[in-house]
């Protein structure tokens, strides 16, 4: 009778361990399925700063970019900077805000959030505008097209860029919000 009773003992242990590992395998299938989808939409931020602008052609070629100030066109120039964005594809783009002074001047600072179909070359503007002028630092949201809000990795590249056009015109940051439902990119 001893022998029987240990022996269901081991079965019953062998299959508790089966259980066990078969529940176990199933949530890592779970956890690394190709596509990990979130219940609720995430907010996400993509910032960039004045050190990740480049200068846009030979006109732009005088400025200033310190790292812990700005980016500033030199006395007496305007200029244009650039760089381009990676946001995860299948997001959706929500704000565009951007940290600037602009001077008192006849041309207001300008600045553009583009894709362009890898297909064709030709932009489409997300966002594109004039900025009010500031005598002090300040921060404005653009408006956005909706029909360009949803990121598509597959078919578009993205840039952001700025137009100093005033030799009192500061570019210290900008920010994208956006909201996404899949994990990665």
């Amino acid at each position: 009778m001893g022998k029987i009773l240990e022996s269901s003992r081991n079965a019953a242990m062998i299959s508790a361990s089966i259980l066990t590992a078969a529940g176990i395998l199933g949530a890592a299938n779970a956890a690394t399925d190709s596509i990990f989808k979130y219940t609720n939409p995430k907010t996400g931020y993509y910032g960039i700063d004045n050190t990740a602008m480049s200068p846009d052609g030979d006109n732009s070629l005088a400025y200033f970019n310190e790292f812990d100030v700005a980016l500033a066109p030199r006395l007496g120039k305007s200029a244009c900077f650039s760089t381009g964005i990676n946001l995860p594809h299948g997001a959706i783009i929500t704000q565009l805000k951007v940290f600037y002074q602009g001077g008192a001047g006849a041309d207001k600072p300008f600045v553009t959030l583009q894709r362009k179909p890898y297909t064709t070359g030709i932009n489409n503007s997300v966002a594109e505008q004039d900025l009010p002028q500031s005598a002090t630092r300040t921060a404005t949201n653009l408006l956005l097209d909706a029909s360009f809000t949803t990121v598509n990795n597959a078919a578009f590249s993205y840039g952001f860029g700025i137009c100093l056009r005033n030799e009192n015109d500061i570019f210290y940051a900008a920010r994208i919000t956006y909201t996404y439902q899949h994990a990665g990119d």
